[in-house]
């Protein structure tokens, strides 16, 4: 690594623009520097003659240029600037100056004036249109033309219009430089300063200084610890009042995201605020100075009250959606049992398949009410179920389950199969032989991130089935239940015991507890599920146990003792026999609960790559992004909702192609992934939202079932060790299980239920319950005469009459 340090020079032209983060790879022809003078020789290349030629600069002199990257806006070519920062030398592309600030130098001489005028940011301002300017005005014209428009009149054969273009122009870049420049100056890095400059523009000084906590709802990457700092340069008292209500309401956000809760207790709210707040602060805050912030957030509504809980708006309003939405559902009138009997026994006959009991219970229990729930573990028949419901239910309805034949018709298909990852809904379309989409999908979630159905959109569908319910967060199932129609019946299948949703709540085992929806619990393991050990070892961990066998050999299933330095070494060993034996990448996942660590995700997916897709310089070609390097071939993970492209978070596919810059006239670096069929084309600035799936989180693989599983387990991983973690990980193998590691760590998590949620969507639906939490008094009445106040406290209401009211 280099020292800190700046170059100053002539830019020449653009290798590589990002348009929307501003990451910048250029050349730059080196005037002036401060560098190491051994890593400057190793980074700058000689410039062509011609180059200097057109800069019109001694060509008895060599000139040097050199690579720069960083975060800025587009630079104009044949311009001056100074970037500060550090020489590195890249693994792929060798020597470059990463810049982590820029400033532009006033165009000094007369030849790189009329460059720098004719070029192409200039429209309509050509070489001797140039030269008049910087005869006439001088070789200081570019800061005469900012100090006094006027001076343009002065100039021969230039219309009013083209100087008033060449002033605004002008006035456009010297703003943009003078916006930046202070934000560089705050010690944020390039890529938060380019993503503030493209959120708040020309205003980006003015926003920030007025309130800097803004940053944490407007720009991705700004926490609050961020914005504090920046907020202590501009002078922000520690106890403003702006600063305790940015801490609030961002611990109660970070709540919902890290712990999953919908609210959180009052006196939680307090603590995890202080800490906050207090943290490398000399003057600390205590109670009383937060609870009137506190109060102020509740009247401006951006915190809501309940008793003694405190929600975020949206989480509570979700879950008050998701009760009002099946109490709807469920006022339809249920189906008659004797109808669904007689379909029942004529699918029996038909494909004469005899359901256990409790298996029949729950696809006539399904058929009959308006809502429904089944769970069950592995091997209990959960999709034999399904499979059955929906021949049922075409009995009954006299429904073809051939989705072809509604093509011609103006009646669309009546039935709706649906899961939260795009894995799940391929393998419901595996298990049924309909398609089967993501919920996303099924609700019209488009590129600008607004649902198509909501309640004034709702779906078309008659019967929807939705499956791994486990992992419906409150604000999915929110959009979910308002979108369906009255009328429709809805099924949700999954295993309560596996891993509640990545997002807030948990959904499905509250409507469990709620009692308010109709359950069946398949309990029995049949037949051809019972010599499985994995199920039966899966079923033991529910139950906080570890099977006496444990260490004993199966036909599917391995256990390996090992200490927590050695797992890497196994995995490698275990990888690489797989290997030897014809399975593939995609046979083979690697299951860790943590992304930092020897034994992390990051880590293990460096090993497993060289393992399963060695470097080959002559066959696979390769690109690098940050600590990644991406290669043909590899296996990969989406990271996040990408609704343009049709890929969410999640899903996995395979590189299958890279595109270097220059070729087939591309002007950047390209990757290629295939999801499936559907190929996805990255640029480079896009890869910040892939990752390798050799090794993946045990949430990222909920949903998904893999021919062989490795599970490492060390006491490392401690945080994450819980029993739900850990019975989702071995319910993910289908064939084979291994798992690597320490028998007490693993013994650890199977006991160790893990934190309760915090949430109130069971008592939602108990209108006893209901009660004892804060409401408006005057609710009832309200709803009774279709007043739309009901949100009104008498606080707001002070001083107004009636006659307020009134148009």
């Amino acid at each position: 690594m280099g020292e800190a340090s700046y170059i100053q020079g002539i830019f020449l032209d653009h290798i590589f623009f990002n348009e929307d983060n501003g990451f910048s790879i250029g050349t730059v022809l080196v005037t002036e520097h401060q560098c190491n003078e051994e890593q400057f020789k190793k980074a700058y290349k000689t410039v062509d003659e011609k180059v200097v030629d057109q800069l019109g600069l001694d060509s008895s002199e060599t000139h040097y240029k050199m690579t720069v990257s960083g975060y800025f806006p587009k630079l104009v070519p044949q311009k001056n600037y100074r970037f500060t920062g550090q020489l590195i030398e890249h693994p792929k592309y060798g020597w470059q100056f990463q810049a982590n600030a820029y400033d532009s130098v006033s165009v000094r001489g007369k030849s790189s004036l009329v460059h720098y005028l004719s070029s192409d940011i200039f429209e309509g301002i050509g070489q001797k249109t140039a030269e008049r300017i910087v005869e006439t005005l001088g070789e200081n014209a570019v800061d005469v033309i900012l100090r006094n428009r006027q001076s343009l009149d002065e100039v021969p054969k230039l219309s009013k219009k083209l100087a008033d273009k060449l002033y605004a122009t002008l006035v456009d870049q010297q703003g943009t430089e003078q916006v930046l420049a202070p934000l560089y100056g705050y010690d944020l890095s390039p890529r938060l300063v380019m993503k503030i400059f493209k959120k708040y523009q020309y205003q980006a000084l003015e926003m920030i200084q007025e309130n800097p906590y803004r940053l944490i709802d407007d720009i991705e990457g700004i926490g609050f610890i961020k914005a504090d700092e920046l907020a202590k340069r501009l002078g922000v008292s520690n106890d403003d009042p702006r600063r305790i209500r940015a801490a609030l309401l961002y611990v109660i956000d970070q709540i919902a995201i890290q712990k999953g809760h919908t609210y959180v207790y009052h006196k939680q709210l307090l603590q995890s605020a202080l800490q906050y707040l207090n943290q490398k602060s000399n003057q600390l805050l205590d109670y009383s100075q937060i609870e009137g912030q506190i109060e102020e957030l509740i009247k401006k509504k951006k915190i809501y009250i309940e008793g003694d809980f405190l929600f975020i708006p949206l989480l509570v309003n979700s879950e008050k959606g998701i009760a009002q939405s099946i109490l709807r559902l469920q006022e339809e009138v249920s189906k008659s049992e004797t109808d669904i009997q007689d379909s029942l026994n004529h699918l029996k006959e038909e494909l004469a398949i005899n359901y256990s009991p409790e298996q029949e219970e729950a696809i006539k229990m399904a058929l009959t009410q308006p809502v429904s729930i089944i769970t069950g573990g592995p091997g209990t028949g959960k999709t034999t179920v399904v499979q059955g419901i929906l021949k049922a239910y075409a009995h009954l309805h006299n429904v073809t389950l051939d989705p072809n034949k509604y093509a011609t018709s103006e009646k669309p298909f009546p039935i709706a199969l649906a899961a939260p990852t795009g894995r799940a809904a391929k393998r419901m379309t595996e298990t049924t032989g309909l398609k089967a989409s993501t919920i996303h999908r099924l609700l019209g979630y488009g590129v600008d991130g607004v649902f198509q159905h909501d309640e004034f959109s709702q779906l078309e569908y008659d019967l929807i089935i939705i499956d791994e319910s486990s992992m419906l967060d409150t604000l999915l199932a929110y959009q979910l239940f308002q979108s369906i129609k009255t009328g429709a019946q809805v099924i949700l299948v999954g295993d309560d015991n596996q891993l509640p949703s990545v997002g807030p709540g948990q959904v499905l085992k509250d409507l469990i507890e709620s009692h308010a929806i109709p359950l069946t619990r398949l309990l029995t393991v049949h037949r051809q599920a019972q010599d499985s050990s994995i199920i039966s070892l899966a079923h033991a961990v529910k139950n906080h146990q570890l099977p006496p066998d444990l260490r004993e050999k199966k036909p599917d299933r391995l256990y390996v003792e090992s200490s927590h330095q050695k797992i890497p070494a196994y995995l490698k060993q275990i990888v690489s026999n797989a290997i030897s034996k014809g399975y593939t990448a995609n046979d083979v996942q690697v299951l860790v609960p943590m992304y930092r660590g020897d034994c992390g995700i990051d880590s293990l997916n460096l090993m497993l790559q060289e393992i399963f897709n060695p470097p080959d310089e002559e066959n696979k070609r390769e690109m690098v992004f940050g600590q990644r390097v991406f290669r043909i071939g590899d296996k990969v993970l989406q990271l996040a909702n990408q609704p343009e492209t049709g890929v969410m978070n999640g899903d996995v596919g395979e590189v299958i192609g890279i595109s270097y810059k220059n070729e087939n006239e591309d002007k950047e670096e390209k990757l290629i992934a295939c999801f499936d069929t559907k190929e996805v084309t990255y640029k480079k600035g896009d890869l910040q939202n892939l990752t390798h799936a050799y090794c993946v989180s045990v949430h990222k693989s909920q949903g998904s079932e893999y021919p062989i599983v490795i599970l490492p387990m060390t006491h490392a991983y401690h945080v994450m060790l819980q029993k739900k973690l850990i019975y989702t990980a071995i319910t993910r193998a289908k064939k084979s299980l291994i798992i690597i590691g320490e028998y007490s760590a693993f013994d650890k998590g199977v006991k160790n239920e893990g934190e309760e949620r915090q949430t109130t969507l069971r008592l939602r639906f108990d209108l006893q319950k209901e009660q004892t939490l804060k409401e408006n008094p005057f609710a009832d009445y309200f709803k009774e005469h279709d007043i739309p106040f009901d949100y009104l406290d008498e606080e707001q209401l002070e001083g107004i009459t009636p006659y307020d009211f009134m148009d």
